[in-house]
């Protein structure tokens, strides 16, 4: 969550979740209808698959992650990171005059630079409407989101 947070200044809690299930289980990018722009990155996905890593069913594996982005978000709203306030709301947005302690930020980096390529498809998700995420994932409900 921190390096969607250091990413993304301001997002939806569900959009959050969806690109944290990406970034923990990269090779599931495979199974998502990626947009013209970001259709290079299948192949990068598809070398990252690993039995003993990705999920046997992402649904149910996307459904137990839940609980830990919750506290994950949670945590980064009592650091100060994130604004509490819009987080009642379902958004999570960056303090702008708050920046992640060194150490922290060094393995967000260190993180995303072993995505490589990965990192910035995964991140470009956040460009999607949340609908349309939630759509071409897979992993919400999308046709009944907001009447």
């Amino acid at each position: 969550m921190t390096a969607i947070v250091e990413r993304i200044a301001l997002l939806e809690f569900d959009k959050a979740r969806l690109i944290d299930f990406y970034l923990v289980f990269p090779a599931s990018l495979q199974s998502i209808r990626f947009t013209r722009g970001l259709s290079k990155f299948r192949r990068y996905a598809k070398d990252r698959s690993n039995i003993y890593r990705d999920p046997s069913n992402p649904l149910e594996a996307f459904r137990a992650l839940r609980p830990m982005q919750e506290a994950a978000v949670r945590c980064l709203a009592s650091a100060g990171i994130i604004d509490s306030a819009l987080l009642g709301k379902g958004l999570i947005s960056r303090r702008a005059a708050t920046s992640v302690w060194p150490k922290l930020a060094a393995s967000i980096a260190a993180f995303t630079e072993d995505l490589g390529p990965l990192s910035e498809a995964i991140i470009g998700l956040g460009e999607l409407q949340l609908a349309e995420l939630k759509e071409r994932s897979g992993l919400m409900e999308h046709r009944y989101g907001h009447l």
